[in-house]
């Protein structure tokens, strides 16, 4: 095989894993989607007395066991029925959207696998071994979380800290996140081969709340992307940086989660 051939299937593979992370993404958030129709069922149970402009409302979760309370967060631009009508179908579409994602995701990974074999081929023996993640200096710049399924946190100490945690350490393919709009810690999510999950991701995002200006409020969006989409910015303070292709998840601030996070911190 000649190298055009060559170029053109690493450039496959690249492209493939691409879209098999934003599959992967889309598929996380149609999942949280779904758990909205539950949240719709509750708020359509409490309507009396509810109106235009109300932020958030407590509720009775009668799909809990010790039926306990909870708190949902309204559009305040939208009536209470309105909501109810937003998230049942938001939670319908992400349904008919899973029947077409999961089976994608299949056909995509097939797909890599091939061309990572392929390519694998192609390598030549005396070929560079992989890159290796830069070691940190012997003061760590982050403090570190061990999650679900040995997955690995990492959570900047200071703003010189994010920039080498996020520039220095983390790899391409780790997930990045951050508090949105409010100064906080880089938080760096080290992925593994298999999908993300959607517990993982709320934890990453939880810590990234938590470690922030916005550690106060009861609910806090926190944009995510792959490392490799974060750029520094030219002349800014240290940890300052422009996220390319974002996506955002929002995180009620659970104490006893957070408690359980903390808890999995390394000394």
């Amino acid at each position: 095989m000649n190298e055009q051939d060559s170029l053109q299937k690493k450039k496959a593979l690249k492209k493939a894993k691409r879209l098999l992370l934003n599959l992967q993404s889309d598929l996380l958030t149609c999942k949280a989607n779904i758990t909205k129709e539950r949240d719709a069922e509750l708020l359509k149970a409490h309507l009396k007395g509810l109106k235009r402009g109300q932020v958030s409302v407590q509720v009775t979760d009668y799909f809990d066991e010790n039926l306990a309370t909870k708190i949902l967060t309204l559009d305040p631009r939208l009536s209470p029925t309105e909501n109810i009508t937003k998230w049942f179908t938001q939670a319908q579409k992400s349904k008919r959207g899973l029947k077409h994602i999961e089976p994608r995701i299949r056909e995509v990974e097939s797909t890599i696998l091939k061309l990572e074999e392929e390519n694998s081929l192609l390598e030549p023996i005396s070929a560079s071994p992989p890159k290796k993640r830069v070691k940190p200096p012997e003061r760590k710049p982050y403090h570190v979380f061990h999650l679900e399924s040995q997955t690995t946190a990492f959570v900047g100490k200071t703003a010189r800290d994010n920039e080498a945690l996020t520039f220095r350490f983390a790899k391409g393919n780790d997930i990045w996140l951050h508090a949105k709009d409010v100064a906080g810690s880089h938080v760096i999510l080290a992925t593994k081969k298999e999908a993300l999950t959607l517990e993982l991701l709320l934890d990453a995002a939880t810590l990234a709340a938590h470690y922030s200006k916005a550690k106060s409020e009861d609910r806090v969006e926190v944009v995510y992307t792959e490392v490799k989409h974060i750029r520094r910015i030219k002349n800014a303070p240290a940890g300052r940086v422009q996220v390319l292709h974002p996506k955002t998840i929002f995180v009620q601030l659970d104490q006893t989660l957070i408690k359980q996070l903390l808890d999995s911190k390394q000394s």
